[in-house]
């Protein structure tokens, strides 16, 4: 953890961000931290004890050695998981309306101060690694460490996260890659549709096929793969060359099914590409921290109802701090255009969370609610 950080209201210690006064300490957290901070310190104690005894056998351990040892990592593994997730949530309790101000412009730079170290809380957290332990837990501690630049920058991430292989597997199917790739090799029309769809650039088609295929397929077989263009081309001459033969008849046969949009939109196993390119995992992040920022949002929008009356005032410095709220704004017959505010956080979150990703509002609630039930 990194050195404390002091500013004129607030402190911060790694990704904990405290105001000097006004916090409280939750007792059962703190007891939860302590239980799990001596459950690990007892199993580095027994992994300490165990190390001469290590050096003395044999190089070829027997198996229940081998069973002993990976039960004892697996203890130490949840140990340090459970450790972790104590510590978060023995961040104590407070509320930015409860850090004193005694004008409107102290309220600002209360904001001011608290926004600039909640970026850093953010960075030191680091989303893209670290995710809250529950929804209880970032419903009442992800407002401290979280900023929009970062949700962005997952949003990125979320973007690209399908490495090539797990896009063929989402596809197709593992067990059906290396059909797919030999039917491409062949130059059947779906295929090769499907296998630039899902892996447009030779290195990922390599890298795939070096990883879900046997050794049949090589990477010259994998080079000879035609682009839809090229294919499409050639199946263009053999109509224009000889348009009344049955080989024309053919190729226009497949000329359809490589340029079927059907083809391209579909989601079945086996045939077209995965329902959506975002990793859901990864928006599910997107949306914890979107649902974060918008109780961020309703923390500082109250500490200004503290000390300053005028609403077209409060407005203006929230939208000052918080511009992405304009993008993120709900239209509809039953909703004011400016109501994203007023929504629960878990329905604007999703709003808040399809503008960086790309997606509908719909679509991140459902890749959401896959990621929990999974």
């Amino acid at each position: 953890m990194t050195s404390p950080e002091y500013g004129k209201w607030f402190f911060r210690v790694g990704y904990y961000l405290l105001p000097f006064s006004g916090f409280a300490m939750p007792k059962k957290a703190e007891a939860e931290l302590e239980r799990t901070r001596e459950a690990l310190d007892a199993l580095k104690r027994e992994e300490m004890r165990a190390v001469p005894t290590r050096k003395g056998r044999s190089t070829r351990a027997s198996e229940g050695e081998a069973l002993a040892e990976t039960d004892f990592l697996v203890k130490k593994v949840k140990a340090l998981i459970a450790h972790q997730e104590a510590f978060y949530r023995a961040q104590p309790k407070w509320n930015l309306a409860n850090v004193s101000c005694r004008s409107s412009a102290e309220a600002v730079a209360v904001a001011k101060e608290f926004l600039r170290m909640a970026k850093e809380a953010s960075g030191e957290y680091c989303w893209l690694f670290n995710q809250p332990p529950d929804h209880e837990d970032w419903e009442l501690h992800g407002w401290k460490h979280v900023c929009y630049e970062d949700l962005l920058e997952l949003s990125e991430e979320a973007k690209r996260s399908w490495v090539p292989e797990i896009r063929v597997d989402a596809a197709v199917g593992s067990r059906n890659a290396e059909n797919l790739f030999k039917r491409a090799i062949a130059k059947e029309p779906e295929a090769v549709a499907i296998i630039n769809l899902l892996l447009p650039s030779e290195k990922e088609r390599l890298s795939a096929a070096r990883n879900m295929c046997s050794s049949d397929v090589t990477e010259a077989d994998i080079c000879k793969i035609p682009s839809p263009i090229d294919l499409g081309v050639a199946l263009l001459e053999i109509i224009m060359n000889k348009p009344t033969s049955p080989e024309a008849d053919v190729a226009r046969r497949r000329l359809q099914q490589l340029t079927s949009r059907k083809l391209l939109t579909r989601g079945s196993r086996g045939k077209g590409r995965p329902r959506e390119n975002h990793h859901p995992e990864t928006v599910r992040c997107v949306y914890i921290m979107a649902n974060s920022l918008l109780r961020q949002v309703r923390q500082v929008d109250a500490l200004f109802q503290t000390q300053i009356q005028d609403p077209i005032q409060m407005q203006e410095l929230i939208a000052q701090y918080y511009p992405w709220l304009i993008k993120a704004r709900v239209y509809s017959k039953d909703r004011k255009s400016d109501s994203i505010l007023n929504m629960q956080p878990s329905e604007g979150a999703l709003h808040v969370a399809a503008v960086p990703l790309g997606l509908s509002p719909s679509k991140v609630e459902k890749l959401v609610l896959r990621k929990r039930a999974s």
